[in-house]
């Protein structure tokens, strides 16, 4: 009964100054839900997102990790993904962005050997969780394009993301595949009603869910 989240802390000796540490929630079920908190690192800038494996890695973005609380810098390196070991209790840095490059999310894969970053300029990326070293890039940057949501692994496998294109008020939902080294359009064929208020504005074209099941039902295959 662990729980990891990243909290706000004072800086000693600096009460105005705060930073984020991550830390471990031990819940005791047995005197009514007592929660102890642990200490496990100093973070910075980090988007309060976690993924945690059964081996004992925690995954997370953050400008670093690992640091002394007097030694916090005042300028931030740039957000980059981050490991720390629950056993050696040692953070590594996996993977710092490149020029022009501004990581907006990730996703671990459900069998913890690789991570899915998305820029916010439509470049999407596989990297090896042990490393960090790019296994392949999924979508470059596209110029107008961002990528909304995080990317979503389907499986070990697959992983689906979505391109928009706000001056389009245009979007494509895709996935690619890790064995083929492939991508495909997942949207090409639905119809204007089902990418209402999903790939697009909504406007006067959203409707209820039931609305939508049947109008797919009463639409030509």
């Amino acid at each position: 009964n662990v729980l990891y989240v990243v909290r706000q802390k004072t800086i000693p000796g600096d009460p105005k100054n705060e930073m984020q540490e991550l830390v471990a929630l031990k819940i005791d079920y047995k005197t009514e839900a007592r929660i102890a908190y642990e200490h496990l690192s100093n973070i910075q800038n980090c988007n309060q997102k976690l993924r945690a494996t059964a081996s004992g890695d925690i995954y997370l973005m953050a400008s670093d990790v690992g640091f002394a609380a007097s030694k916090k810098s005042k300028n931030l390196a740039p957000v980059g993904i981050y490991n720390f070991n629950l056993a050696s209790a040692k953070a590594r840095k996996l993977y710092l962005p490149t020029a022009n490059e501004a990581i907006s999310s990730f996703e671990l894969s459900p069998d913890g050997k690789f991570i899915a970053i998305s820029s916010n300029s439509g470049l999407v990326k596989i990297l090896f969780a042990k490393d960090g070293k790019v296994r392949s890039t999924v979508a470059p940057q596209v110029p107008g394009a961002s990528v909304i949501y995080a990317p979503v692994w389907r499986n070990n496998d697959e992983l689906c993301y979505q391109h928009v294109f706000p001056g389009q008020k245009a979007a494509k939902m895709e996935l690619y595949s890790l064995e083929t080294n492939k991508t495909k359009e997942l949207s090409a064929a639905w119809p204007p009603k089902a990418t209402a208020g999903i790939l697009n504005d909504s406007g006067s074209g959203s409707m209820s869910l039931d609305d939508l099941i049947n109008d797919l039902r009463s639409s030509k295959p």
